[in-house]
C-alpha cells in the first residue's frame, strides 16, 4: 500500500505542472496501466499486478489532480462536477468502461488528458 501512495504521490506532483500544459501521453499508452490500477488490493498485488508503475502513477495522479482541479462542486466555471462520496478510484473505473467501450473511438494518438476530460465532463456533467 505505501508503494501504490508513494507512487501516486509522485505521479500527482510529476502531473500536476503537467496538467496546466495539457501535455499529450497517449490514451493507448496509459489506459493498460489504469486498469492495472484498478486490481490492486494491497501493497503485495501492486508489485504482481502492476506492469508499468511509471503509467499506473500517471493515471492515478492525473485523474486526482483533474478532480482536485474541480473543487467548487457546481461553480459557474466548473467543467464537470463529480458526485458526492466519488473517489479517483471511482473516476477511473468510469474513464477505463467507457474507454473499453468506445475503444474504436479512441485513435492511437489520442491524449490521455483530452479523452479523460471528455469523458468526465460528459458522464459528470455540472447541473447548471
Amino acid at each position: 500500500m505505501r508503494l501504490l501512495i508513494a507512487m501516486s504521490l509522485l505521479a500527482a506532483i510529476a502531473a500536476a505542472p503537467a496538467y496546466a500544459d495539457n501535455i499529450d501521453i497517449r490514451a493507448n499508452d496509459v489506459l493498460p496501466s489504469c486498469r492495472d490500477a484498478l486490481s490492486v488490493t494491497s501493497a503485495v498485488d501492486a508489485e504482481s499486478k502492476i506492469k508499468s508503475p511509471f503509467f499506473s502513477g500517471f493515471c492515478m495522479g492525473m485523474v486526482s489532480a483533474m478532480m482536485q482541479d474541480q473543487t467548487g462542486k457546481g461553480e459557474k466555471n466548473a467543467d464537470f462536477c463529480y458526485p458526492d462520496g466519488a473517489s479517483v478510484r471511482d473516476a477511473i473505473a468510469l474513464i477505463v468502461k467507457e474507454a473499453d467501450e468506445n475503444r474504436a473511438t479512441i485513435g492511437p494518438d489520442d491524449s490521455f488528458y483530452d479523452m479523460t476530460f471528455v469523458l468526465l465532463s460528459t458522464y459528470w456533467p455540472c447541473k447548471k
